[in-house]
């Protein structure tokens, strides 16, 4: 249960982070981004706490060139949080099959 909500919380924590940091305003916003914007191949590494296997690794985009948007930014973010939850649910199903 905790490893869950670990999970969840950093989801929270990246999300709470992109709207501080001026990436959107209100979080009805981000859902016409996720179907409004082309792929762009900008990444995220959504690790404020550290990853599974370096705690000492942080986050950061990685793909930024001149033609790199607002809502290429905020696209990567919510890909991101889609791998988290891709990975979790990858993790369970092994540890319970």
């Amino acid at each position: 249960v905790h490893f869950l909500h670990a999970y969840h919380s950093s989801c929270a924590n990246i999300l709470n982070w992109a709207r501080q940091a001026g990436l959107f305003n209100d979080f009805s916003e981000i859902n016409q981004l996720s179907t409004d914007t082309k792929i762009a191949h900008v990444f995220f590494l959504p690790a404020f706490d550290g990853h599974i296997n370096d705690p000492y690794c942080g986050s950061g985009f990685i793909g930024i060139d001149g033609q790199t948007t607002r809502d290429d930014l905020l696209r990567s973010i919510l890909e991101s949080i889609a791998f988290v939850a891709y990975e979790l649910f990858v993790f369970l199903k092994q540890d319970f099959d």
